[in-house]
C-alpha cells in the first residue's frame, strides 16, 4: 500500500478528483435524506393533526377525552418542532457558508493560509448537529405519541360511551 505521499503527482490529481466526487456525492445523499425525513415529520404530524381535529369534530363526546386531547397537542407540537428543526438546520448552515465565505476572503487577502482555512472548515463542520438531531427524533417521538393516543381515544375511550 502506497501512502498518498509517495504518490506521483498525477495520480494525486486523480485521487483528489475522486475524493471530491464522492464528498460531493455522499454530501448531496445526506441533504436529499435529510430533506425527505422533514418532509416526512412535517406530513405525517399535519395529517395526524388533520384526522385528529376530524374525529373531534365528528364525534362530540371526544373533546372530554383526554388521549384525544393530546393527541391533537402531540400532532401539532410535532407541526411546530418541525418548523424549528428546519430553521435550526437553516442557520447552521448559513453559519458555515458565511465562516467559509469569510475565511476564503481573509485567505485572497493573503491575512490566512490555505491550511488555516481548511483546519476551521473542518472544525466548524465536525460532526452531526446534536440539536437539529435531537428536534427531528423529538417529532417523529411526538408523532408515535399522537399515534398512540389517538388510536386509544378511537378504540378505547370513544368505544366507551
Amino acid at each position: 500500500m502506497t501512502l498518498f505521499s509517495e504518490l506521483e503527482q498525477d495520480r494525486k490529481g486523480r485521487i483528489v478528483a475522486h475524493v471530491d466526487r464522492r464528498w460531493g456525492q455522499l454530501h448531496g445523499m445526506e441533504k436529499d435524506w435529510g430533506d425527505k425525513a422533514y418532509k416526512f415529520l412535517l406530513l405525517t404530524n399535519s395529517g395526524g393533526a388533520i384526522a385528529t381535529l376530524s374525529f373531534l369534530g365528528a364525534f362530540g363526546k371526544a373533546l372530554n377525552i383526554f388521549p384525544a386531547k393530546l393527541a391533537l397537542f402531540a400532532f401539532v407540537a410535532g407541526v411546530i418542532f418541525t418548523g424549528v428543526g428546519l430553521a435550526c438546520a437553516y442557520h447552521r448552515f448559513a453559519r458555515l457558508y458565511r465562516s467559509y465565505r469569510g475565511d476564503a476572503n481573509r485567505f485572497f487577502k493573503d491575512e490566512l493560509t490555505w491550511e488555516t482555512v481548511l483546519a476551521e472548515d473542518e472544525k466548524r463542520s465536525r460532526g452531526p448537529n446534536r440539536l437539529s438531531t435531537t428536534i427531528a427524533y423529538g417529532c417523529f417521538g411526538l408523532f408515535i405519541l399522537g399515534c398512540l393516543s389517538g388510536g386509544y381515544a378511537v378504540f378505547v375511550a370513544a368505544g366507551n360511551p
